[in-house]
């Protein structure tokens, strides 16, 4: 008896130095020391929660609908691709339609972090989808045969002054042609099938994939809950019941889905956090997720579409803020301006920045009172803003140094103001957080010290 708690606690001292995933895996192998697996803190060095797959350490856990054809069976390439990647990420009714509205269902504890009132669900069903299938195929075979041919055929006039024959199906290769002819028939199958109540010639399974690098493991199981359903257990799986905040290096929201399927009480405890998907409004939701006994951030990277998430204490307070592919629809300059960010890096524009208006910051610059060690920075994909910017500095400032691709301006005894551009590909920055969206420059402005 008295050996049991020298057990446990070697038990709990072993385990929060194993990788999380290996702990997953003992973790579902042997039920005995789930509890305790529990109670001791999971460590991550990154997290990426996605609409169907969850992502630890590099390790992607990933769900999909994986359909297994009868024997004797052709099956289509594009379900075949599917199907090798870890199947087909939208649900399907008994006809083999895409359904595309459950992706779009809460269940308790979901957390929503983007708009869904606005989302009209697509649809693959309609008499309009069958028709326009039909007429994909009615083109595509009629290419086909006059392309390949033996004898001299031609289009009909009314084929001949089609913008989809003229321009794609008459150009692309044989080999893509066919695909298409292939996916117009797959596609029609289902409308057959529910005309005619007939049985689809394979069966769909809920397909598990769990990879890391070129290391996969596959599991299967009837098809008899939804995707978003069968993600919201995978993730109870994981993170559910666990008594202290999932630490977590970086933390990064879905690339495909405003909604997070997280189990209740779930918590992390991060300095970085990547946002990639427009969540105006709602960080405040996000904020609740996290433990605030780490806040302010260290890192922040978000895609926006309304000024106000700049006014979000998330954002506003984080001491480096990453700004990736904001919307062109907003005028980003007024809200950049006044950010308290130690650093800033804003990637990409919808609109290119003039020098004059880099030159704005400049100005402002010079007359605040900005601490050193503060920078703000923007990918550009053209030189010559920059170079313009340089030389207006230099027309209109006084006591400019100038070297090359940079200027100097003293502000006072302690600090001076640099502004200086150099190609993307030499920056530590875009090399650190690997988002350079075909941008060629660098421009930082800056404050140093003497």
């Amino acid at each position: 008896m008295n050996n049991i708690p020298l057990q446990y606690e070697s038990l709990k001292a072993v385990l929060q130095y194993i990788d999380a995933n290996a702990r997953f895996k003992i973790s579902q192998r042997l039920p005995s020391i789930r509890i305790t697996e529990k109670i001791v803190p999971l460590r991550v060095h990154s997290l990426h929660l996605d609409k169907y797959s969850t992502t630890v350490n590099g390790t992607v856990y990933r769900l999909g609908i994986y359909r297994e054809y009868n024997l004797g069976e052709t099956v289509p390439k594009s379900v075949q691709n599917c199907n090798d990647y870890g199947g087909y990420s939208f649900d399907l009714d008994e006809y083999g339609f895409t359904i595309t509205s459950t992706q779009f269902e809460l269940a308790p504890a979901d957390i929503l972090i983007g708009e869904t009132n606005n989302i009209v669900p697509a649809r693959s069903d309609t008499i309009h989808q069958e028709r326009d299938r039909q007429r994909e195929l009615r083109l595509a075979e009629k290419a086909l045969l006059v392309r390949t041919s033996p004898e001299k055929l031609e289009l009909s006039i009314m084929e001949q002054y089609d913008f989809y024959m003229k321009y794609y199906y008459m150009k692309i290769p044989i080999e893509t042609l066919k695909y298409d002819i292939e996916n117009a028939r797959f596609a029609l199958l289902s409308f057959e099938c529910r005309r005619f109540n007939l049985k689809l010639p394979y069966t769909c399974y809920l397909q598990l994939t769990v990879q890391n690098g070129e290391e996969k493991r596959i599991q299967r199981f009837p098809y008899s809950m939804k995707l978003y359903e069968a993600t919201k257990h995978l993730n109870d799986v994981l993170f559910k019941g666990r008594r202290w905040p999932i630490l977590v290096e970086k933390f990064q929201f879905p690339y495909s889905s405003n909604i997070l399927r997280v189990p209740v009480g779930f918590k992390v405890s991060t300095k970085q956090l990547k946002n990639s998907v427009h969540s105006s409004n709602r960080y405040d939701v996000i904020a609740s997720l996290l433990d605030p006994s780490h806040f302010p951030l260290d890192v922040v990277q978000i895609e926006t579409r309304d000024e106000d998430d700049f006014q979000f204490s998330l954002i506003r307070n984080a001491k480096k803020l990453i700004i990736c592919s904001p919307s062109p629809e907003i005028d980003i300059l007024p809200s950049l301006k006044t950010l308290l960010n130690k650093e800033v890096i804003l990637f990409y524009t919808g609109s290119e920045i003039t020098a004059e208006e880099y030159f704005g910051f400049v100005q402002e610059w010079l007359i605040g009172d900005k601490p050193i060690g503060t920078s703000f920075s923007f990918g550009i994909e053209k030189e010559e803003p920059a170079k313009e910017l340089l030389q207006i500095i230099e027309s209109r400032v006084e006591n400019v140094k100038i070297t090359e691709r940079c200027v100097s301006i003293c502000i006072n005894n302690d600090s001076r103001l640099e502004v200086l551009y150099i190609p993307i590909k030499d920056s530590r920055n875009a090399k650190e957080e690997g988002l350079m969206y075909k941008r060629k420059w660098f421009l930082e402005i800056r404050i140093v010290q003497h």
